[in-house]
């Protein structure tokens, strides 16, 4: 059984959802652990505040087994004082020659399931297509032109552990409009697609949130469109 975010508008309505939750899951025998909040005081009121190792100040998400506190979700770490998600990028020190199959393997521990950072991960992709058309084989080393252009962008990487998104919306019973707002766009080398949603509260303040993106990279084989039916507008 995986594990489940979800958000609630007051303190009891989380508590609703907590005994919704419980007794549903105990009707099938199971029963739900490593409850976290960024509400102390729910936490205290459905008494999963003590005992509970995965409950602190930051609880880790999906980073390597071996660290201690960590609960798996979305990949991401979530920081429950700020209720941020955060990313963390931990790549294994550069050992060379560097070749195909170490190249995929790094790009491989980029997990963004939800789009967030699409930027970075169609760059990984782009430069994923480069190698397969080169030629060269899993432990061949790096053409020079690719083996500079990954040193750069492996680089770059640590930029995201700097990076945060806050899980919370601005979602609100009240709220006077919710648009969901959809932007496409395309080049040579890759296309993508993002969703943000907008909301205006009842006092006509405005946020925009960053929902889901998702990108691809470019067909290698280009194709045109045939100019008889460019003319006839088909």
């Amino acid at each position: 059984m995986d594990d489940l975010m979800t958000g609630c508008q007051s303190i009891e309505e989380g508590i609703v959802v907590y005994k919704e939750m419980k007794d549903l899951m105990r009707m099938g025998g199971f029963q739900l652990q490593k409850w976290g909040s960024s509400s102390q005081e729910l936490l205290e009121k459905i008494g999963e505040n003590k005992g509970n190792k995965n409950q602190k100040k930051r609880v880790d998400i999906g980073v390597e087994k071996e660290v201690k506190e960590v609960t798996k979700v979305l990949g991401l770490n979530w920081n429950s004082e700020l209720d941020n998600f955060e990313y963390l990028v931990k790549l294994p020190a550069v050992s060379t020659p560097l070749t195909k199959r170490k190249v995929v393997a790094d790009i491989a521990r980029l997990f963004d399931p939800l789009g967030w950072i699409s930027p970075v991960i169609i760059s990984a992709k782009v430069i994923i297509q480069k190698l397969w058309m080169s030629g060269i084989e899993w432990d061949q080393e790096l053409p020079d032109k690719l083996l500079q252009e990954w040193i750069a962008y492996r680089g770059s990487l640590i930029d995201l552990s700097g990076f945060t998104i806050p899980r919370w919306i601005y979602t609100r019973d009240n709220n006077e409009r919710v648009e969901l707002h959809g932007f496409s766009d395309a080049s040579c080398h890759a296309y993508a697609a993002v969703v943000y949603l907008r909301v205006i509260n009842n006092t006509g303040e405005i946020y925009t949130s960053l929902i889901t993106s998702k990108t691809k990279v470019a067909p290698i084989i280009q194709r045109s469109i045939p100019l008889n039916c460019v003319e006839q507008n088909c």
